[in-house]
């Protein structure tokens, strides 16, 4: 069962769909996402394979918890 917002419409996303959440862009792929972080002021960017399991779940949570305590 989904415990946010954003973690539910992660789990409803369609294949091949993206999301952006702050400056971290969300691929959804089979059975996973790659989440990409852009640094456009230092041209950068960088990628991570996230798999689809209850432990990334418990990451996103404590990435958005970080993200809202970051813009305070």
């Amino acid at each position: 069962m989904a415990k946010t917002k954003i973690e539910q419409e992660l789990r409803n996303m369609k294949l091949h769909k993206t999301m952006k959440v702050g400056n971290i862009i969300i691929l959804k792929v089979m059975g996973s996402w790659i989440y990409w972080n852009e640094s456009l002021a230092k041209g950068a960017m960088a990628g991570v394979f996230v798999s689809n399991s209850e432990e990334s779940f418990s990451m996103i949570r404590k990435m958005q918890k970080e993200l809202k305590q970051s813009k305070k």
